[in-house]
């Protein structure tokens, strides 16, 4: 899948500014990590797998 379609489907599930994407290709499937600051000013990592974007965790920094 194009980063761009991922991008559109989670539109409405991630809030706030996108800081940085990575592309990892683990041996299991293809994630990408996108990097978030949410509307309170924290960082939040989203990993989404590359084939069906799907967000398979994220992680809020404190």
């Amino acid at each position: 899948m194009q980063l761009s379609e991922i991008l559109e489907k989670l539109k409405p599930q991630i809030n706030g500014k996108i800081l940085e994407i990575e592309f990892e290709n683990s041996k299991h499937s293809p994630v990408y990590e996108i990097y978030v600051l949410d509307r309170s000013g924290r960082r939040v990592e989203y990993e989404v797998d590359a084939r069906t974007a799907r967000i398979l965790s994220f992680e809020a920094d404190d």
